[in-house]
């Protein structure tokens, strides 16, 4: 009420209701009288005031559940106050302080996405780097970054990171299928065609791998217009099945690789 009276004032003795709110809190640091400040300050119309002191008892606060509560709310009033680069540099605080916070990276794409500021996440998803532990986190990490790559229209960066994901494990299908989906988008059916030979390679059952390869091959030939890559792929099923059907297909895509392009297929039979 003090402050209040102060800030009303004629002058607003703007100062001195600041002084009246931070008396309070020192002489009851609760969280729910940080709370009635940080609404006195919004009312007053000070949310500059409000962000700094939540992000100072962030700073000091003896949990990591209380930091990232008191990170969040300066983080909200930020954007309020339609000033994204600040929210952003505040959720940057708290991941270095807290980098298992999925409330706050989810935050961080989101506010990046919003106002278009894809450095400033970047920024952010370089600090996890450095900071995560083992292969798995890095992993996950990576695809939320090529994740939000996609959602920005960057198919191309995307598609690397994804490449370089499924290059180091090709069993976890969600790299696979971003690849698959980006080469349509980009037009780079060869990282579509080369990861399904790498499954094939893999796979445990001729039945697996003949599926594999025909696949690529279906690629190579109906999208990528590539008669080696296609011939290639074929032979590698029909040296798995000899199934006639295989074997058909193959000669055909042959003779007509022949006709175009001797030199590649003699590269490949």
């Amino acid at each position: 009420a003090l402050a209040a009276e102060h800030a009303h004032a004629h002058p607003p003795r703007v100062r001195e209701a600041l002084q009246c709110l931070d008396q309070v809190v020192a002489d009851d640091p609760s969280a729910e009288t940080q709370g009635a400040v940080v609404r006195a300050l919004l009312a007053l119309d000070k949310s500059d005031a409000a962000i700094e002191r939540l992000i100072r008892w962030a700073g000091d606060a003896a949990s990591e559940p209380d930091a990232v509560a008191r990170y969040l709310c300066a983080t909200r009033i930020a954007k309020e106050r339609r000033d994204p680069s600040r929210a952003l540099a505040i959720l940057r605080t708290l991941l270095r302080r807290v980098p298992s916070s999925s409330a706050a990276l989810e935050l961080a794409e989101e506010t990046a996405f919003e106002s278009r500021q894809h450095e400033a996440l970047f920024a952010i998803y370089d600090d996890l780097d450095a900071s995560v532990a083992g292969e798995h986190g890095r992993h996950a990490l990576s695809y939320r970054r090529a994740r939000f790559l996609e959602r920005c229209g960057r198919y191309n960066d995307a598609l690397a990171i994804h490449q370089s994901l499924f290059a180091r494990a090709p069993s976890l299908g969600a790299s696979f299928s971003a690849i698959e989906r980006l080469a349509g988008a980009t037009g780079q059916y060869d990282a579509c065609v080369q990861a399904l030979r790498t499954l094939g390679e893999q796979a445990t059952t001729p039945e697996a791998r003949t599926r594999y390869f025909l696949r690529g091959a279906a690629v190579a030939w109906d999208h990528a217009r590539d008669a080696e890559a296609t011939v290639a792929m074929e032979l590698l099923a029909y040296l798995n099945d000899h199934v006639a059907e295989t074997e058909a297909r193959l000669l055909e895509h042959t003779r007509e690789l022949r006709a175009r392009k001797p030199e590649a297929a003699a590269r490949v039979i």
